[in-house]
């Protein structure tokens, strides 16, 4: 062998893991899912990393040759684990409840084997049928009608914004002809504080404009609310579809919430969370000042604290005057 050969790297066999190599793996990652799944206690339920921590445990660059699959599995348990927020821990109770199981694991392996795409019932009518019948038993578990219909998207937030664009073809503007300019309509939906992100994302996505807001006052913190408007900045910059920020206090009369925290925020301070949040989203052209939170003295010196605009007169209100929010206005005093 010549030196030159001898610094050369043997060639790879080119193809996929054979049967035999994948058998035996597959053993060593059940095993390994089995453990993890049987004993939760080990691990704690939020990562305990600090930022950045896994990139720098991994390669700068690309490796040129394969590792052995045990080194992979050391890596997973040397790097990967620890940075795990574990959803599967029974101590997990954030964002949404844990979808996995034993069974689901499995089925996710035969899924993974067959690989199908089914956009259509030619590329796979397995697929397509399965999903049609398992959605009408769940159609008939949740007590919808037979002329309901459904389809498996592979996010809730992929789902919002399907749902979105339904109901605004509904509405019958020809959107999908003219585009949403030409329409000139100005559309508005509803929802509630609780609703997930992806629905402000999916209206600006959609054409639709929309108001962000921040309840506060339900004993969160000063970083709470200035993260809340960093999140609000980083979405308008991505994407700017709020057409103004609207920020108002809880009212905590008649309502669970307002148990553990009965005092209602004084108008000195909404003034001045109502500043930072002009200084802090200038990215957003408008700011209305709550007066049917915090009175309409309180919102009129809004307007030399930074906000544009005070809102409007309500016809009827079901919401916050139930909790507590007992202020009224006519339209002249708004104007």
């Amino acid at each position: 062998m010549t030196k030159s050969s001898e610094s050369e790297p043997e060639p790879v066999p080119l193809g996929d893991m054979s049967a035999d190599d994948f058998r035996r793996h597959g053993r060593q990652i059940v095993e390994w899912i089995a453990t993890y799944l049987s004993h939760p206690e080990r691990h704690p339920v939020l990562s305990k990393n600090q930022p950045d921590q896994v990139k720098h445990a991994l390669p700068s660059k690309a490796p040129e040759r394969g590792e052995a699959m045990e080194a992979m599995l050391a890596d997973l348990d040397r790097v990967i684990v620890p940075g795990v927020t574990h959803w599967n821990h029974p101590g997990f109770l954030a964002y949404f409840a844990t979808s996995g199981s034993a069974p689901g694991i499995l089925g996710e392996m035969l899924s993974a084997a067959f690989n199908v795409n089914a956009m259509l019932w030619r590329t796979s009518p397995s697929a397509t049928e399965l999903e049609e019948v398992t959605l009408g038993w769940l159609r008939q578990l949740i007590g919808l009608p037979e002329e309901f219909e459904g389809v498996i998207y592979d996010t809730a937030s992929i789902s919002t914004l399907c749902a979105i664009a339904a109901a605004r073809e509904a509405a019958g503007l020809d959107v999908r002809e003219k585009g949403m300019g030409a329409t000139g309509a100005k559309l508005r939906l509803y929802a509630s504080e609780h609703v997930h992100s992806s629905v402000d994302k999916s209206a600006i996505t959609l054409g639709i404009p929309t108001t962000a807001t921040m309840m506060f006052g339900m004993g969160e913190t000063r970083d709470h609310r200035l993260m809340h408007f960093e999140r609000l900045r980083e979405l308008q910059d991505r994407n700017p579809g709020f057409v103004s920020f609207i920020p108002w206090t809880l009212q905590p009369d008649n309502t669970p919430i307002g148990k553990r925290f009965p005092d209602r925020i004084p108008g000195d301070e909404y003034l001045r969370w109502l500043a930072i949040g002009r200084l802090y989203l200038d990215n957003i052209p408008n700011v209305q000042a709550s007066w049917l939170t915090q009175g309409l003295d309180v919102g009129r010196q809004g307007l030399h604290y930074g906000a544009n605009d005070l809102g409007s007169t309500m016809i009827e209100e079901n919401v916050i005057t139930p909790a507590g929010a007992n202020h009224r206005a006519r339209e002249i005093s708004l104007r």
